[in-house]
This record gives structure tokens, sequence and C-alpha cells, in this order.
């Protein structure tokens, strides 16, 4: 059985609880919840989509392309784009991955919808969650998004100094007020130039973002006053705990909302 855990008294104590499903479903009809996805669920559980990993799917594609082009041997495995760049001899993987997802003659992978999770699309397609966001680069979320809510999908991105935060009025909005929104809180594939997390040192280096003055103020305090749902996202990760500490610190939580953890 799923746990929650939720702040409760003036010590801060912890109270740890049995979900109750009949509340928990009826609070994320009621849109008292926020989405967290990660690459892990992204996908069928299939061995050409990364056994249902997205960012395992596209680091296999890349793999196979540097071994078409002789750079790697053809017995050659790792498990991460970091172990990539440092066996290869290579410093940018960042571009490698640009190359394979974006628009041209090099292009190498395709985001289709068709390869996502059936779960995950029948999830979103509730429209229960009108904030979603990802700790991938890729933007298979975005197209389904776009499917689902059309041109009224708004994009925002860590590492967009000019689209990364919500406006001040939407901070305490009633529940359906606020437009249908995804998040990339790692940052996304784009044209060059842009950043986004592929390696360890791109994490430290989205981490200090996140902590600076640029982090998106407006964005957090919403967030403070939902419950967050994590899928795809392993708890041992140092880079999620990170961001579910983000996300759920502070001391401006709305209790009445249930400021609920859980994590599937």
């Amino acid at each position: 059985m799923p746990r929650i855990s939720k702040p409760q008294d003036k010590q801060n104590a912890k109270i740890t609880q049995n979900l109750d499903w009949n509340d928990f479903v009826s609070d994320i009809i009621m849109g008292k919840y926020a989405l967290l996805i990660g690459s892990e669920v992204m996908l069928k559980k299939s061995s050409d989509c990364g056994y249902g990993d997205s960012t395992r799917s596209i680091l296999d594609c890349i793999m196979e392309d540097l071994k078409a082009t002789q750079v790697l041997g053809p017995d050659f495995r790792c498990d991460t784009f970091t172990e990539l760049a440092i066996r290869c001899g290579r410093s940018d993987i960042r571009e490698e991955i640009i190359r394979s997802l974006e628009d041209g003659p090099l292009k190498t992978y395709e985001c289709l919808i068709e390869d996502m999770s059936e779960e995950l699309t029948r999830l979103l397609r509730t429209k229960f969650f009108r904030v979603v966001m990802t700790t991938t680069f890729d933007p298979y979320l975005e197209n389904l998004m776009r499917s689902i809510w059309g041109d009224n999908l708004r994009i925002l991105n860590i590492y967009d100094d000019t689209n990364c935060d919500i406006s001040a009025n939407e901070q305490c909005s009633d529940e359906f007020d606020i437009k249908p929104t995804l998040y990339y809180i790692c940052g996304k594939v784009n044209k060059r130039g842009k950043k986004f997390v592929a390696s360890e040192n791109d994490a430290i280096e989205v981490v200090a973002r996140w902590f600076s003055n640029k982090a998106p103020k407006n964005f957090l305090s919403y967030l403070h006053t939902k419950g967050l749902i994590s899928l795809g996202c392993k708890f041992d990760n140092w880079l999620f705990r990170f961001f579910w500490y983000i996300l759920r610190a502070g001391d401006i939580v709305d209790s009445s909302l249930k400021d609920t953890v859980a994590i599937s």
C-alpha cells in the first residue's frame, strides 16, 4: 500500500498513515495535485523503447549511431550519458543528443506518441493534471500534451530566462484557473546553445540554477499549495531527491490542501 507523509503540527513532525484511495482520487480530480514525471515510465516496456525509459532509449540509439560510424566498438555498452562521454573520450555528448532529436538531415530518433506508455497516456488524457513537470529533456511529454491541450498548452523551461515562471496572479489561483503547463525542470533539447541535463556535470549546473535568483519563485510558490505525485523517478537518485526537497521546502505550505507525497 502506498504511503503518504505530510507536515502536521507546529513542531513540523511528520505523521505517516495509510493512503485513503477515495480521498486521494477525489483530490486528484479536484486539481489538488501537480505531476512530476521521470524518464522511466515514459515509454512502452519493449527493448526498442529502452524498456520504458525514454532516456535509455535515446542513449541506445546514439550508441548505435556511434557504432555505425566506428567511433565505438560493436560490443560497447554503458548505462548513462556521463559514462558514454568518459569511455569514448567525447565532450560533445549533448551535441550528439541534439543532432539525434532535432529536425534536420542528421535526426535519427523520433519521439512518437504511439511509443509512449499507454497508462501514462490515459492518465494525462483525463486532464486532471494542469501542471506537469518532467526531468527529461526529450519532447515525448510535450508532443502528447499538445495533442491533448492544443495551442492552450504553456511550455516553461528552467533555462529559458524569458519564459521560466508563471505570472504572480497565478500563484494563488483557484484549482482550475492556471493554464495547462508543462515544465522542463532540467531543461529541454532545443536549438544549439540551449542547455539541458544529460551528464552529472549538467545536473550540478541545473541545481545551482534552481538555487539562484533565476529560480521561478511564482511557480514554486504555486507548487507549495499542491500535493505532488512523482512517477518514474528513483528516490535513490540524488538529483530527484534535490528536486523533491526544493519543490516541497519552505514554510508557506497551505496545510488545508494536504502537502501529500505519493511516489510510484
